[in-house]
C-alpha cells in the first residue's frame, strides 16, 4: 500500500500470483467513490518503493505510474462489473 497526500493506492508488482491480484481487489474495492485500477508497466519495480506495509510517495512516482498505464478498470454496474480502458499502443518494459 502507498500513500500519497490523503489517497490511498493498493499496489502489487510484476510478480503477483493470481490470487494476490484477486486479494488485492477485493481489499481495495469501495462503493462510493468508486474504485479505479491501472495497470501499468514501468521501469523500477514498485518493490523497491515498498520496504514496509506502507510508504508514503509523492506525485512523481505516481505520474510515472500513470504515464506508462496499459490498462484501466473501473467498477460500473452497481458493483457487480467493471468497464475497461486498455491503451492503443506497443506494451513496452520488463
Amino acid at each position: 500500500m502507498i500513500i500519497c497526500d490523503e489517497e490511498v493506492y493498493h499496489v502489487l508488482g510484476r510478480d503477483a500470483s493470481p490470487a494476490e491480484i484477486e486479494l488485492m481487489l477485493r481489499e481495495a474495492k469501495s462503493i462510493a467513490p468508486p474504485s479505479v485500477t491501472v495497470l501499468s508497466i514501468s521501469d523500477f519495480d514498485i518493490g523497491d518503493i515498498l520496504e514496509g506495509e506502507m510508504r508514503m510517495v509523492g506525485a512523481t512516482i505516481l505520474e510515472d505510474i500513470a504515464s506508462q498505464s496499459v490498462a484501466v478498470l473501473v467498477r460500473a454496474y452497481d458493483g457487480e462489473g467493471y468497464l475497461v480502458w486498455t491503451a492503443n499502443r506497443p506494451v513496452t518494459g520488463r
